[in-house]
């Protein structure tokens, strides 16, 4: 799946077979992992990943555009079609539709984002800036990193780090392509497109300032509901649920910040990210609550229909 990356991948491999007694049981054990391997790889076979799913930008009031300052194409429109691992479609468990604009629940989401999701606001603490810079580091590198190090501290078994890893990532996974599929059925636009553009909404409560700018650089696909949202909630329910508990200790690093953050429960995980994502000014409250909403569903989900005892 990554051919750029095989001399690399063929040199860890070679390091950690070499530690490894030479025997049967060695040889047993490659040839299940390569059947194993193999098995997954065919019946993922047209599954969607990387496919070309045309997706064609509107415009105008409510509707995702390409944002400044690279005005990027979307990313990954692709994903929002591609099997999720554990349901039959993506759209399972679809968000409900963003708040319409000319609703209250609109302008709140719109002012709130407006006055502490600047790059220059004067509202947000040195705190708030703290937290939603935190979380800026590319999702995936930065929580690879903390299951790796959460893991180890946790002292589990292999077997138990097998079942861990594997309810992490196929519950985070599939939660995206969950949230992916919402994000491309819905198109709603960005904080930095609507507060441009804020006199167009329709919405006397809402006032434009085109020269607004978030704090963080604005990803390059549509903005409900947030997939940071999506992929946390997913993994503290998933912690809760491998452990039988929602009081779980765990330490998330971030190399943008430099900073620990710790947790002893992990919904304070998600309280977290719905502030951090708002702060840094690339969603509204409204599209960070119902990722989460998302992202518990599909994790309970997991829970109930998978990983559980055989006899």
């Amino acid at each position: 799946m990554f051919p750029a990356d095989q001399a690399y991948l063929d040199a860890r491999y070679t390091l950690a077979l070499g530690s490894i007694r030479d025997g049967a049981d060695k040889v047993n054990g490659i040839t299940v992992g390569e059947q194993i391997a193999s098995g997954l790889l065919a019946s993922r076979a047209g599954d969607g990943w990387n496919a070309q799913v045309p997706y064609a930008p509107g415009s105008g009031p409510g509707v995702w555009q390409p944002t400044p300052p690279a005005f990027a194409p979307p990313i990954a429109p692709w994903l929002a079609k591609m099997r999720p691992f554990t349901f039959e479609r993506a759209s399972k468990f679809r968000a409900d539709p963003p708040p319409s604009l000319g609703s209250a629940d609109w302008a709140a989401d719109y002012n709130e984002v407006q006055r502490v999701g600047s790059g220059t606001s004067a509202l947000r603490t040195p705190a708030e800036t703290e937290t939603a810079r935190f979380y800026g580091e590319h999702t995936g590198m930065q929580y690879s990193r903390i299951f790796r190090d959460f893991a180890e501290a946790q002292g589990l078994t292999v077997e138990e780090n097998a079942r861990l890893f594997a309810m992490l990532y196929l519950t985070s996974t599939d939660a995206l392509i969950g949230c992916w599929d919402s994000k491309y059925h819905y198109g709603f636009w960005r904080p930095i497109t609507a507060i441009r553009a804020g006199d167009t909404d329709g919405n006397a409560a809402t006032i434009g300032d085109p020269e607004w700018t978030p704090l963080l650089p604005t990803p390059a696909h549509p903005e409900y509901p947030s997939a940071h949202g999506c992929f946390t909630a997913s993994v503290a329910e998933t912690l809760a649920a491998f452990f039988g508990t929602k009081k779980v200790s765990i330490t998330l690093t971030s190399a943008l910040t430099g900073t620990e953050r710790e947790f002893d429960f992990t919904d304070d995980m998600i309280h977290e990210i719905i502030d951090a994502r708002v702060y840094a000014g690339i969603h509204y409250r409204t599209s960070v609550v119902r990722g989460v909403v998302l992202g518990r569903k599909v994790a309970r989900w997991v829970a109930r229909y998978y990983f559980q005892p055989v006899s």
